[in-house]
């Protein structure tokens, strides 16, 4: 089925998007040589900054729609933005029909799996904005029969965390950082999380490790329902989720192809990092799904789930972004949130920060002491911090800086733990 629709993928983006036409003509393919999943690494890629590119010299949509710009409006389109959080924002648009057929067709499933039955409520923390994932919610949510308390912006922490006391939600959507943003507000209001009863956490938008999953599920009282979800704007109707057994998120690999890939373009082995090309296979509006690098780091296996699946599950280390690599190691915040989530005398919130200087190249972690800590255990928790970091990143010299609690907000959306300096934040020495 995926090597049939890949084909009529590829040669419908390549007839009808001058930016495609553009591209494989570039690289010397034609669509009738992919004949095959695997023959997808011979695709010309599509990529964020060659779309910003486009839709700055071509605006707005930038060449990649498929079809009359006109002709979706007047059957009714759908227009959203990426987040931005990577760069400048991109522009999409899709008719209401490619919306409901594959988005919000998707959506369901997707909440399906992750337990949500007719009857339950969900308080969604996501914006209803030109991001697109809230929208896909709350039209799934109608079709399943699921009300949506919408508690995105513009509200503030406190009078959500408030809203959820009140009307005991069956689950709550929001970034893994937010939701513990969301405990420490809670504590700040004297509001007991776990009088919500919350069924399930649904999380997406990072990386979520095993610690912040653990972090979130004893804070929520949720026990093991904490599910990790997974999507694109570029193509937003791709998207992946974990079963109750929370062994990988589970691709719909009848809506599109997720393959990993190394650095030189070769497919990755089963197990193996590498980063995320996924080929949405029912986009016919908008060609940005098109052999999309994601710049997500993971890995894939085929391997049946417990649950009883059988589609690919995949596991999303860290965004590419994310990564640096410092004094020969590639650093990715996600492994110093696990130490640090580990750490019961430090507070959760940590920044990053890489010193260059000609030769000479290192890191330093910024956080905070947990209010439990006394000044005079200080120096003691910095140096067993700093040597539990050195040990997750293979004994790379690290320098921890314990500053004044309170200098560290937590993120509304999501985390981004990279910072140019350090001025403004006070040291506790």
């Amino acid at each position: 089925m995926q090597a049939s629709k890949l084909t009529r993928q590829a040669s419908w983006v390549y007839a009808n998007s001058p930016f495609w036409k553009r591209k494989f003509e570039e690289c010397e393919v034609t669509p009738e040589t992919i004949v095959d999943v695997d023959d997808a690494v011979d695709l010309p890629y599509g990529r964020k900054e060659d779309y910003r590119a486009a839709q700055k010299n071509n605006p707005p949509y930038g060449g990649l729609l498929c079809r009359p710009e006109q002709t979706i409006h007047d059957e009714g389109g759908f227009v959203w933005e990426s987040s931005g959080t990577t760069g400048t924002p991109l522009r999409f648009l899709c008719s209401q029909r490619e919306y409901y057929r594959t988005d919000v067709n998707a959506t369901c499933r997707i909440l399906w799996i992750s337990g949500l039955r007719p009857g339950d409520t969900i308080a969604m923390c996501w914006p209803l904005t030109l991001w697109a994932v809230g929208h896909g919610i709350v039209d799934a949510a109608r079709v399943m029969n699921i009300t949506v308390l919408p508690l995105g912006p513009s509200y503030s922490s406190s009078f959500r965390v408030k809203k959820l006391a009140e009307y005991r939600p069956s689950a709550v959507m929001t970034t893994p950082s937010y939701a513990l943003r969301l405990v420490e507000k809670a504590q700040e209001e004297n509001v007991d999380l776990t009088s919500v009863e919350l069924d399930r956490l649904i999380v997406s938008g990072e990386p979520l490790p095993d610690p912040t999953r653990e972090e979130i599920a004893t804070a929520w009282d949720v026990g093991d329902a904490v599910y990790n979800y997974y999507g694109f704007s570029e193509a937003f109707n791709c998207r992946s989720i974990e079963c109750e057994y929370h062994d990988g998120i589970h691709v719909l690999e009848d809506l599109y192809l997720c393959q990993v890939e190394r650095e030189d373009g070769t497919l990755a082995d089963e197990g193996e990092l590498g980063e995320l090309v996924i080929t949405a296979l029912e986009q016919r509006d908008i060609g940005t799904g098109f052999h999309f690098r994601t710049g997500d780091m993971g890995r894939y296996t085929d391997e049946p789930c417990e649950c009883g699946r059988t589609t690919r599950r995949i596991d999303i280390v860290s965004r590419k972004d994310d990564m640096r690599t410092i004094c020969g190691v590639n650093v990715f915040p996600q492994a110093i949130e696990s130490v640090v989530l580990d750490t019961p005398d430090v507070a959760n919130e940590f920044r990053l920060i890489h010193h260059t200087e000609g030769s000479l190249d290192d890191l330093t972690v910024l956080t905070e002491p947990a209010s439990s800590t006394t000044p005079d255990a200080f120096a003691s928790t910095q140096e067993e911090l700093e040597k539990k970091i050195e040990g997750a990143l293979g004994g790379m010299t690290v320098d921890v800086d314990l500053v004044e609690p309170g200098q560290l907000d937590g993120f509304d959306f999501k985390a981004d733990r990279w910072i140019e300096n350090e001025s403004g934040y006070d040291s506790v020495f």
